[in-house]
Parts: structure tokens; C-alpha cells; sequence
């Protein structure tokens, strides 16, 4: 579905990603590790086209998303993104929040859209807050209204940036199984994490990246018990016991 063909990102002098190359196919979790400042979250605003390259090709079913006809607004229904931030809208309330993108986006009517963001509500668990400010709501709560928002949209692939990273640890667990119901529906997603766990129990690939390079790549129970480098060793020994 994403193929990403020897991307080269700078900001003036700061090279933050050199050489990345990978694919994500229909289905496939993936999980970027590594380091803070490694490139991990530059990498999922490319994907979403967030971003510009300074070089090389990302492909979208095929389609360079940085070609001029290509519609990157159609692209970011297909290809959703749930922040760190949660970025709802605090003047409107949670269904609000929720049926904006599609009656703006997708055209649907205010009753078509709520059908369809009640159902998602539901999934995440938070249909009964529909009415609710989103001022009033945890930080659990709020990225999960996040990934019901997300998903309104009917995406081919969802892409989380360290969705736990702004949440109390307590309200960690309740979002981060909200991410293993959905992986588990079959949905195509890649994920920037810091919860190892989690990353290996949900990615069917992990990708270590460390100064902006892909170190090594491989299923969970691979790099887990025969990491190729060393880097990798010393990342993974911080936080496996």
C-alpha cells in the first residue's frame, strides 16, 4: 500500500532521515523503535504527506503522493494519522469532533456522519460521552474520541504518532487496547512507539531506526532474540528484562 523509496529529509543543516526505504503492505502492522530525535515521527508525517522529501519517492497504492496531480487532502482521508496531541476541536463537543471531517470532507449530511461516528464511538468506548465537551474529558479519553475520529473516515491505513506519550501512565493501558482491538480487525497501521511491549505483542514488523537510518527490521520474536546489531542490543536491553 506505502512504499518508500530512498527518502533523504533535512532542515537546513540537520539531516534527520537518510536513505529510508520501506514498504507496508495491506494488513501489515508495523512498529518504528528507537531513540528520541531517531526520525521515527518525520517519517509518519512523510507518509501522510505532512511533510516534503528532499529526495526519493513515497508511493501510495502505486501513485507518488508528491506529484503534482496526486490529491493529498484525498490521501489523508486514506491515510489517517492520531497525534500525540490528540488535536480535537475545543469549542465543539465529542460527536462534533467526530462528524466534522466527514461532513466537510466526504460531504456526508449531519445524520449520515453521526450514524457513522456513534458506531465508531461505540468501538472505542466512548459513545456514551457523545454529548460531552472535550474539555471535560481524561487524556485517554480524548485520544480514543482521536482514533474514533480517525476511523470515521473509513482509512485504508491509520498511522499513530506515540499515541500514549501525552497520557498518565493510568490512562495508557486503556488506549493502547483500543490499538491492539483495532489491529486485531485486520487494519493496516504503523505505529512510532515507546511501549516495547505493546510493539511487540501488536507489530508484525518492528523497524529500529537510530541517527535517522533503518538499522535492522524484522518480525517481534526475531529481533527480540537475535538483534544483528548492536545499537539494537543496547536499545532493546533499556527496556526488555
Amino acid at each position: 500500500m506505502i512504499e518508500i523509496r530512498q527518502i533523504e529529509k533535512s532542515y537546513n543543516e540537520l539531516e534527520v532521515l537518510r536513505d529510508i526505504s520501506l514498504k507496508v503492505e495491506a494488513g501489515q502492522k508495523i512498529a518504528l523503535i528507537g531513540p528520541s530525535g531517531s526520525g521515527k515521527s518525520t517519517l509518519l508525517r512523510l507518509m501522510n504527506g505532512l511533510e516534503s522529501p528532499n529526495s526519493g519517492q513515497i508511493l501510495f497504492e502505486g501513485k507518488d503522493i508528491f506529484e503534482s496531480k496526486f490529491s493529498l487532502s484525498r490521501h489523508r482521508q486514506d491515510v489517517g494519522m492520531i497525534f500525540q496531541q490528540f488535536n480535537l476541536f475545543d469549542h465543539l463537543n465529542v460527536l462534533a469532533n467526530c462528524n466534522i471531517g466527514q461532513e466537510k470532507v466526504l460531504k456526508l449530511s449531519k445524520k449520515e456522519a453521526t450514524e457513522v461516528s456513534m458506531k465508531f464511538l461505540e468501538k472505542v468506548g466512548m459513545k456514551d460521552f457523545a454529548h460531552s465537551n472535550v474539555n471535560m474529558l481524561s487524556g485517554g479519553q480524548k485520544q480514543r474520541v482521536a482514533i474514533a475520529r480517525a476511523l470515521a473516515m473509513n482509512p485504508k491505513v491509520l498511522l499513530f504518532d506515540e499515541p500514549t506519550s501525552a497520557l498518565d501512565p493510568q490512562m495508557v493501558e486503556e488506549v493502547l487496547k483500543v490499538i491492539e482491538d483495532l489491529a486485531a480487525s485486520g487494519l493496516t497501521m504503523v505505529i512510532v512507539t515507546h511501549e516495547m511491549q505493546f510493539a511487540f505483542d501488536v507489530a508484525d514488523t518492528i523497524y529500529f531506526m537510530k541517527d535517522g537510518v533503518i538499522v535492522e527490521h524484522n518480525s517481534p520474536q526475531e529481533l527480540l532474540s537475535n538483534p544483528q546489531q548492536e545499537s539494537t542490543k543496547a536499545f532493546l536491553n533499556k527496556f526488555i528484562k
